[in-house]
């Protein structure tokens, strides 16, 4: 059984409302659904509702709360395993003077995961823990090679946009043309330009020409360059 916002709901009966954060103490910044055993029943706190909340209770059904924090574990236990074989522990909040021989940052690597999950989720209106999740699906490597801003890049700007499904996404565009940031042609590939050899992944990205798109069912995302149909006056 699941119970639905006890918190929130107490607020609400109290005050005639209930207010994001101070009423949903469980919700960390950048989430939007959580869930803690009680019982045999699920708590749930969560600032969904109609069919977001819907859609995210049927997906919770199917994984059983297996989901839940399963990315954020993985990746604790593999910095701790690093931590503890230089002697040290893991502080989530960042590397400190813990007694260990520490060589390459890795609470610090892990604090900056953390942060780019959160800051994923509150751009995309999306739950941090179910980015981080996708994350780590996708991790095959080392952490402190496979999280840079090359893979993870920061969202800057505002020139995001979301959709819910790779369809959505491919309607928006329409043709498939894109702007170079480098030399300003049109491209048909939205990662590099075949006139000039720009390419979005490099070192200096989209030089803020480009977006960034989110897509939802995905959980993935990427900087393009700027598609045609989106320039300024046309989208």
């Amino acid at each position: 059984m699941y119970h639905i916002n006890t918190i929130p709901g107490e607020a609400a009966k109290a005050k005639g409302h209930a207010s994001y954060p101070e009423d949903f103490p469980h919700l960390r910044p950048g989430e939007s659904f959580t869930a803690w055993k009680a019982g045999e029943d699920w708590e749930i706190e969560t600032t969904l509702d109609g069919v977001a909340l819907r859609e995210r209770l049927e997906e919770f059904d199917r994984t059983g709360g297996s989901d839940m924090n399963k990315g954020y574990e993985k990746l604790a236990a593999a910095v701790t395993k690093d931590c503890e074989e230089k002697g040290g522990t893991l502080h989530p909040e960042g590397c400190c003077k813990c007694g260990g021989k520490c060589d390459h940052r890795y609470c610090d690597k892990f604090k900056w995961v953390i942060d780019r999950a959160k800051a994923y989720g509150e751009a995309t209106g999306l739950n941090w823990e179910d980015i981080l999740n996708s994350w780590e699906q996708d991790r095959n490597y080392w952490y402190m090679n496979y999280y840079q801003d090359c893979n993870q890049p920061e969202i800057k700007g505002g020139k995001v946009r979301v959709f819910d499904t790779l369809e959505d996404f491919r309607a928006a565009i329409g043709e498939m043309k894109f702007r170079c940031p480098s030399c300003g042609k049109v491209t048909a590939d939205p990662y590099e330009c075949k006139a000039c050899g720009w390419k979005v992944y490099g070192l200096f990205g989209d030089m803020g020409k480009g977006v960034f798109v989110y897509v939802k069912d995905k959980l993935k995302g990427d900087n393009i360059f700027m598609p045609i149909s989106w320039e300024e006056g046309k989208a």
